[in-house]
């Protein structure tokens, strides 16, 4: 079988983002990730224009010169810069200063100041990578901004001194205190006045031409990022508990909360000539262009960290996902949009289901809640909690008619009203020493079929309790179970690693073996039920009416979660190597070649 080539149409950080830069003209905007690579994107797209591997390690710091024909990135640990041109989208330098970076701002039309570790403030023509000056601040640089109409450099160090340069002096023409180091600096449009932040539970105002402190904003966090917006004089900064503030001079600087997250904010930009912000938070790791009001006008990453489960709809070229990051994205490959956020649940996401692709999506994570969202309005319609679930997280989650089934890692059900979330009943054990690994319904009708350590069983649901309860096959265990429309059901012989199928139509409950597949972790069937899909070290499709292996898609790594798309046309896939990446094959069952269409 022919291996599958490769046509990368999506692209985006594999990671965190960890630097956020405008452009002069705020009309297009640099991430810089954790993967080295530097995503520049237009305002109003969600796929990046350009995509360049910039560094081998975290982009620390990112900016656009003045006349924005280039992007300058630096790494932290290395002490090393990149300069990017945007119109051929390559680097076309890389410069090393000797000490770790940790700050860069536009300098001049063409120029950048950088900020070290060793206490240097470095000015640098980007065209030639030639330096125009260097200023010693004498402590570590944590951050430096430029004032244009004054034509200075700011910076601020660990001592917990401001120091404002000039070019051709080298020392400082002016030097504000702070009561601790100094994380954050920024100038008003005008030049007037100058905002600090750093290791005190202040923010504190200095006006610029005598250094006096103008004013307090209280602050309980000591490592707030700080963003001024130069064309309304706003100040916004984080604070613990993952709020957002904003200080308005309209309101006399009163702080009031625009945004919550539930981890820690860990960049914030503001746009030069729009009242726009960009913003990075760690929980959940989101990448977002926001007013400053808070709302989230367009997001800017896909899924930072693993894919947990992948839930498609029948027909169409569209798929859920959720993942580590905690939250649900839909993805439809119609459009020119990586993904889309429909739920935000409190944990990470491990189980999902979409019945018939309808509006309605059902979502286990691992705080031990289930929840479902509406798809369009992307409003949470009903949330049940039902304990931690960080040790026995939830494996299983299906829907049939008012019934909602859950499973877990250690065997429990939890069985749900599919409309309200009421919980029916939880049971743990079938039969004392038996475990349930795998659930599924008998299409149309109310019985739960489950795979166990002991064989295949079925429950019988009457009303809201669990009927009559019987055991089709007993000398089996099964570990992987799905159930195809006309009621014929695949599992997975875990210590054989054998394909298990039962056709209960057909009255042959005994089941038969189908097919061995070593090291099979993840079972689906296409929605008409002729195709079986299987993970590994591969992903193979299998006839279900022949048994035989008609596809195979070879990958660099360990495929861990696969699904049919649009039908049985395409295959999606998420594998451990490339972590938060999806990839979508055209399978052109059953005589085509099997094809990479799209990445994300």
């Amino acid at each position: 079988m022919p291996r599958a080539d490769t046509t990368l149409v999506t692209a985006g950080h594999v990671g965190e983002v960890t630097a956020l830069a405008f452009g002069p003209t705020d009309d297009l905007i640099a991430t810089g990730g954790e993967d080295g690579m530097l995503c520049v994107w237009r305002i109003g797209e969600v796929r990046p224009i350009a995509t360049i591997p910039v560094h081998d390690l975290d982009v620390e710091c990112a900016c656009f010169t003045a006349d924005g024909d280039q992007a300058v990135t630096g790494q932290g640990y290395a002490g090393a810069l990149s300069v990017v041109c945007l119109n051929s989208r390559a680097v076309v330098r890389r410069l090393r200063l000797g000490h770790r970076i940790t700050a860069l701002a536009p300098f001049d039309s063409d120029g950048v100041a950088a900020g070290c570790i060793n206490g240097d403030v470095i000015a640098l023509d980007a065209r030639t990578g030639r330096r125009r000056q260097r200023w010693r601040h004498g402590a570590r640089v944590n951050a430096v901004c430029v004032s244009f109409p004054m034509e200075c450099v700011l910076s601020g160090g660990e001592d917990g001194r401001v120091c404002v340069w000039h070019a051709g002096r080298t020392s400082p023409v002016r030097v504000l205190s702070f009561p601790a180091a100094v994380q954050s600096v920024a100038v008003t449009a005008d030049g007037r006045e100058i905002v600090v932040a750093g290791h005190a539970p202040v923010v504190q105002r200095y006006d610029f031409r005598s250094g006096k402190c103008l004013g307090r904003i209280e602050s309980d966090s000591l490592e707030p990022p700080l963003a001024l917006v130069p064309v309304t004089g706003d100040i916004v900064f984080g604070q613990s508990y993952g709020r957002l503030l904003r200080a308005s001079p309209k309101d006399g600087y009163r702080s009031r909360r625009i945004a919550t997250v539930s981890g820690f904010w860990e960049r914030l930009v503001a746009a030069h000539n729009r009242p726009l912000l960009l913003t990075a938070s760690s929980e959940p790791p989101c990448c977002a262009l926001r007013t400053l009001s808070g709302k989230i006008l367009q997001r800017f990453d896909h899924h930072v960290g693993s894919v947990l489960c992948i839930a498609p709809h029948p027909r169409r070229p569209v798929f859920l996902t959720g993942g580590t990051d905690t939250t649900v994205r839909l993805h439809d490959l119609r459009r020119p949009i990586a993904s889309t956020v429909v739920g935000e649940p409190l944990g990470k996401v491990s189980v999902l289901a979409w019945p018939s692709g309808g509006r309605r999506v059902y979502v286990g994570d691992l705080n031990g809640e289930i929840s479902a969202w509406d798809v369009r309005t992307r409003h949470r319609c009903w949330r049940t909690p039902l304990g931690d679930r960080s040790w026995r997280p939830w494996r299983q989650l299906v829907q049939q008619g008012q019934f909602l089934a859950a499973l877990d890692d250690r065997g429990d059900i939890a069985l749900l009203q599919g409309d309200s979330g009421h919980v029916l009943q939880l049971f743990g054990s079938v039969w004392p020493g038996v475990q349930t690994k795998g659930i599924g319904f008998v299409p149309g009708r109310p019985i739960l079929l489950l795979g166990t350590t002991r064989g295949l069983w079925e429950l019988e649901l009457a009303g809201r309790w669990v009927g009559r309860t019987r055991v089709l096959t007993r000398d089996l265990e099964v570990s992987e179970l799905v159930v195809a429309p006309s009621g014929t059901c695949y599992g997975l012989e875990e210590p054989t690693c054998t394909i298990w199928k039962w056709n209960r139509v057909g009255g042959n409950e005994r089941g038969r073996r189908f097919a061995r597949a070593k090291d099979v972790h993840d079972l689906r069937l296409s929605p008409d039920g002729r195709w079986l899909l299987a993970s590994a070290d591969d992903v193979r499709v299998w006839d279900t009416r022949t048994g035989r292996v008609v596809r195979r898609l070879h990958g660099d790594g360990y495929w861990w979660q696969v699904s049919f798309l649009a039908g049985s046309k395409m295959v999606v896939v998420a594998d451990r190597a490339h972590c938060g990446k999806l990839r979508v094959y055209r399978l052109d069952l059953p005589r085509a070649r099997n094809r990479v269409i799209a990445r994300d």
